[in-house]
């Protein structure tokens, strides 16, 4: 009998959840909880309490205050499925419902915590939901952390997508858009060249004969706000008195809010006949080094640049802004086009662009060896392969991934390396890896 484990990410009224507890554990499923640490340590403990002698109950160890930031309710997302996982190693479902701090209020709107990379649970969904508009968001986005897990970021960001567009197309969802990057054009890490593979994989399903799905790409550069975007880090460093760091003083991104990002990719999907790749206008780049120096004076202060250690000390009313260095595989400035041009269409702010793709039966081939290479976590074969690919990739720094480093290093040192079942986290530029083979379902 196929287990199900319930996630609750929730806060307030704990009558509610103690209701809705006992109504699935009393038909074989089991529960996990996060009570949101926002919410008082009386009505988290009379919650305890009264399912303590619940065997299909369980908690998070640690609770977390969702609503603040986009990360925090990843976070406690994160901390209730290592419950579910730990408590309930039966369970072959979960599905993660909600309290108040997410939009999901009833049993009808369960959202499902699932894998793109699940080909029988994808089609599953799309037909129970007849899901009529796809928009494919789910890959790693972060430089760092695909520079450091490269066969995870291939396999989410590659094989995910085919997998989610594959199934688009053989139950005839009408439209899947797919969210790509500005990091698309000519990459120099493989983050970027995952994504222009994934953009490859998409046109090339685009010009399949006989399909009803109209497939299209949208590709835009950095969202203000969003989870890893520098406003919130710089937010966070002037708040604890600085210093502001920036990698290089003259890197520059593209920006856009996040309100514009979501209307303009809903309305160039709605344009879209059948394998276009569209750019978003994103005005100018702008320089991070003055985006930090304009916070720091919004915040009543002046930006004094640090270039040694203890050099040019902070007065009253001064911030530092220190530089670092390009993290592997960051470029000082992002494109957004890779041809020699684009098109205007009937919007004013997005434009359209035609690029070469792979015939289908170059791009299996690709793709059978790409999925060979990483089966054996064989990290210089698959760089290998996404520059042969043409992605337009081209590497300016060496290798990071454990698994390149072990190659490289011989077996006798490899075996001191991180396995398989560990994952590199990059956080701010500090690495931590999670591993052990009994917690490495509880990392991804």
């Amino acid at each position: 009998m196929t287990q199900i484990a319930y996630l609750l990410l929730c806060h307030k009224d704990p009558e509610e959840i103690i209701s809705q507890a006992a109504r699935l554990t009393a038909v074989g499923d089991c529960v996990a909880i996060h009570f949101d640490a926002r919410s008082s340590l009386a009505d988290y403990t009379r919650l305890r309490a009264a399912l303590a002698n619940n065997q299909a109950v369980t908690f998070a160890r640690r609770r977390v205050k969702c609503g603040w930031g986009e990360w925090s309710l990843v976070d406690a997302t994160m901390e209730v499925a290592r419950a579910a996982i730990e408590a309930f190693p039966g369970a072959t479902h979960f599905y993660l419902l909600s309290g108040d701090c997410m939009p999901i209020k009833t049993a009808e709107h369960i959202r499902s915590w699932l894998e793109v990379q699940d080909a029988d649970f994808i089609a599953r969904c799309l037909t129970r939901f007849e899901v009529q508009t796809i928009y494919h968001a789910a890959a790693y986005k972060h430089v760092p952390l695909v520079e450091h897990n490269v066969v995870e970021g291939i396999r989410n960001n590659v094989f995910g997508t085919r997998v989610v567009v594959e199934a688009a197309v053989s139950l005839g969802v009408e439209a899947f858009i797919l969210i790509s990057t500005d990091k698309a054009v000519r990459p120099t890490n493989i983050m970027g060249a995952s994504k222009r593979l994934a953009e490859l994989v998409c046109q090339a399903a685009a010009v399949s004969a006989g399909q009803r799905t109209t497939i299209s790409m949208v590709r835009f550069g950095n969202v203000l706000g969003s989870s890893g975007s520098v406003i919130p880090l710089f937010r966070r460093q002037i708040a604890a008195g600085g210093p502001i760091t920036v990698t290089h003083p003259d890197i520059t991104r593209f920006f856009m809010t996040i309100p514009e990002a979501a209307q303009l990719v809903i309305q160039a999907g709605a344009m879209a006949r059948g394998g276009d790749v569209y750019v978003l206008d994103m005005g100018q780049p702008i320089r991070i080094v003055e985006l930090a120096a304009q916070m720091a004076r919004l915040h009543g202060l002046k930006a004094v640049f640090q270039t040694g250690k203890g050099a040019n000390q902070i007065g009253p009313g001064e911030i530092g802004i220190v530089f670092t260095q390009l993290r592997p595989g960051e470029k000082l400035y992002e494109e957004l086009i890779i041809g020699a041009g684009a098109t205007a269409t009937s919007h004013p702010r997005i434009l359209t662009t035609t690029e070469r793709h792979l015939t289908q039966a170059a791009l299996h081939a690709l793709l059978a060896a790409l999925q060979t290479a990483c089966q054996r976590s064989d990290i210089p074969a698959i760089q290998a392969l996404l520059i042969e690919a043409g992605t337009a990739y081209q590497p300016q720094s060496a290798l990071v991934d454990p698994f390149a480093t072990a190659a490289t290093l011989g077996p006798a040192v490899a075996r001191s390396l991180p396995d398989a079942s560990h994952l590199t986290l990059v956080v701010g530029g500090v690495e931590a890896v999670i591993g052990g083979a009994d917690s490495s379902r509880k990392a991804t």
